[in-house]
């Protein structure tokens, strides 16, 4: 796993990496998620909650993973503070359980991609490429589970 640069070990492979900041409460996801993404060829820094995301300074990532879900609060608060401090950064927003209408609402708001929670380890490094290369990428499947609503926290 690749770690980040010290102040006595300056790895050049992490410091020209693609720096993602990903957001889940899952942290059997999350532990997944960075593997993969670092065997990928990027940096990851993870945050399991909206406050430990926005106490992070956006311009130090290339991109963002963020759940929809997650313990205080919503995916969308995170993107609507990312959004705030460096707009072109490109987010991919996930959910286990979306529907159209927070699909719409998350690209609205400044998402590249909506991703099904359900994913494919390779869709996600397919996104964050597609995502960091300006182009979008929507993936709405319809959700038969119980909602939430897109605007509670």
């Amino acid at each position: 796993m690749t770690s980040p640069p010290s102040a006595g070990n300056a790895d050049p492979v992490f410091a020209l990496a693609p720096r993602v900041l990903v957001v889940d409460d899952d942290v059997n996801l999350m532990l997944l998620l960075t593997l993969h993404l670092e065997e990928a060829g990027f940096g990851v820094h993870a945050a399991a909650n909206c406050r430990q995301a926005m106490a992070l300074r956006p311009h130090d990532f290339q991109m963002a993973l963020v759940d929809y879900q997650l313990p205080d609060g919503n995916g969308l608060q995170i993107l609507n503070h990312l959004m705030a401090a460096a707009p072109a950064l490109p987010v991919v927003m996930m959910s286990a359980c979306h529907d159209r209408s927070l699909a719409d609402k998350a690209r609205a708001l400044g998402a590249r991609a909506f991703l099904r929670k359900s994913l494919r380890l390779a869709d996600v490094v397919g996104a964050l490429t597609h995502a960091g290369a300006n182009g979008p990428v929507m993936s709405i499947p319809a959700c038969r589970a119980h909602q939430a609503d897109p605007d509670s926290t």
